[in-house]
This record gives structure tokens, sequence and C-alpha cells, in this order.
């Protein structure tokens, strides 16, 4: 039988339900057959993608908590550091302060018993 032939005993709807059904058979079975099983194989590999990236972000944190913590002990050891400075010359400044006080005391004896010597 010619297509021609079935069209003119048939007619063109009845022909054209039949290829719009085997065109959803056709379409049907492609899906089910290949598409199903390359999105299943898609799935396991975006799960795993998944897991990656978390475990990625896991990482971020750790570090991100592991820089801040010694960002905060490099400034303890700097603020440690300038009031131990500060404390040291402060020593300085006092032990110079007795150096030049006991100066200016031995001056001022010697003076005045020179002075109360030579009067």
């Amino acid at each position: 039988m010619d297509i021609v032939e079935i069209l003119d005993k048939y007619g063109f709807a009845t022909l054209a339900a039949i290829a719009m059904g085997y065109f959803i058979y056709f379409i049907y079975t492609f899906i089910t057959n290949e598409i199903k099983v390359k999105l299943s194989e898609a799935n396991g590999v975006l799960i795993g993608l998944i897991d990656r990236i978390r475990m990625l972000d896991n990482d971020l944190i750790r570090l991100r908590s592991k820089l801040n913590t010694v960002l905060e002990i490099q400034e303890n050891e700097r603020r440690n550091d300038k009031s131990k400075n500060q404390r040291e010359y402060l020593k300085h400044l006092k032990n110079s302060g007795l150096i030049i006080g006991t100066f200016l005391l031995l001056t001022f004896t010697t003076i005045a018993i020179l002075d109360y010597i030579l009067l």
C-alpha cells in the first residue's frame, strides 16, 4: 500500500492521528531509554559536586577562623610589646631621674661644703 492509497482510503485525520501516536511512542521510548539514564548519571555527579562544595565551604570557615586567631594573637603581641616598651621607657626615665637627682644633690652638697669652707 502506498501512502496516497492509505490517505485516500482512511482520510488525512486518521493518518495524522496514527503518525502522532507513533511520534508520541518514539519520544516516550527515547526519554525512558536514553534521557533517564543520563539524568541519573548527572544526578550522581551533581551530588558529588555539592558534597565537594560543602567540604570547601567548611575548609574556608576553618581557615577564616585560624586567620582571625592569628591576627588576634599578633594584635595582642603588638599591644604587649607596646606596653612593655612603655614600661621600659618609664623605668628608664625613673632611673635617669634618680641619676640626675643624685648628681644635683652631690653638686649642691659640694658647692655648699666649698662655700662653707671658703667663707
